[in-house]
């Protein structure tokens, strides 16, 4: 069959054979039907790929309760919510950098972009806005805040501590253990060795088992090796099974001394089971099949030395 050639102007629609030859049949069907103006009855811009419309930035009214914005915001995709319109000249535009920065699935250089905005609005800094972000991040959503975390470790030492005073108040009043644990471990960065924070933590409610899961966060190999005298014995010896345990898993993440982590599970015996004495006939007696500790402590040093559900912690 021969091509047609359609051409749509402001006055009409024409509808032309090309130069071969054509049957006349159908000739004559196309000339009835452009006449007849069925082509006119579809205007060309229907025939866009819907990918257009997906790709156009989406309008939100920011001028609206931050209820409403946040239900807005919170509808759009990723892709979406990266074409939003966003500057950092008013205020207004906040709660998109703080959609973008708590957002699963956004790539690093956008959540940089929005922390360097946020402190620009906020008229705060890097280190601030990241451990408020921590805060807010979705509580099912396991990997943002570490992302966030990331990057607040990334922060130079001098920064961090030029904000000590809100750092501390965020170690003891944080929303979740989470942002406590951050902000104990950038106390740490800023100071670049364990004595300070380590004293500040002993006087806070669970400040040293939140302390120890943040250092754990600490990108410094050297730096989380510097705390092995102070963790090391609270593997024996600590004063409840929630320091226990997070004594036991840092000590499995600092250089040179992963091994000491599984030297130091005292009270079990050959089979990771908690026992008194170890000797044959206790088994019976023992109903669990390993002890919890031994389970988590294993578990938790494999995934560091393996990079499995997580990136693995060299010595820098």
């Amino acid at each position: 069959m021969s091509a047609l050639v359609i051409r749509q102007t402001k006055a009409d629609t024409e509808v032309r054979p090309c130069n071969n030859p054509l049957d006349l049949t159908m000739n004559k069907m196309w000339n009835r039907l452009a006449m007849s103006g069925l082509f006119l009855a579809v205007p060309m811009t229907s025939l866009a790929p819907a990918q257009d419309k997906q790709d156009a930035a989406p309008q939100i009214f920011l001028d609206r309760s931050p209820q409403i914005v946040a239900y807005q915001l919170k509808r759009l995709n990723n892709q979406q919510l990266l074409a939003v319109e966003r500057k950092t000249t008013d205020p207004k535009y906040k709660p998109v950098y703080e959609a973008i920065l708590t957002r699963k699935g956004i790539d690093k250089k956008f959540r940089e972009e929005a922390v360097g905005a946020l402190a620009q609005l906020n008229k705060s800094d890097a280190v601030v806005e990241l451990l408020s972000a921590i805060g807010k991040t979705d509580p099912e959503d396991k990997s943002t805040p570490r992302e966030l975390i990331g990057l607040l470790m990334a922060q130079k030492p001098a920064d961090i501590a030029k904000q000590r005073d809100k750092i501390q108040s965020m170690a003891t009043e944080g929303q979740t253990d989470l942002v406590k644990q951050a902000a104990y471990a950038a106390l740490a960065v800023a100071d670049q060795k364990p004595d300070t924070v380590w004293d500040f933590a002993a006087k806070n409610d669970q400040g040293i088992p939140n302390l120890l899961s943040g250092v754990a966060f600490i990108n410094d190999g050297k730096l989380r090796s510097a705390f092995f005298n102070k963790v090391n014995p609270l593997v024996t010896k600590a004063p409840d099974e929630a320091t226990q345990v997070a004594a036991v898993d840092v000590l499995g993440m600092m250089p040179s001394h992963e091994a000491d982590a599984f030297k130091e599970l005292a009270g079990l015996n050959h089979l990771f089971q908690t026992a008194k004495t170890g000797a044959p006939n206790e088994y019976g007696m023992i109903e669990e099949t390993m002890a919890p500790l031994a389970l988590k402590t294993i578990s938790d040093w494999i995934i560091a030395q393996t990079g499995t559900g997580g990136q693995r912690r060299d010595a820098k």
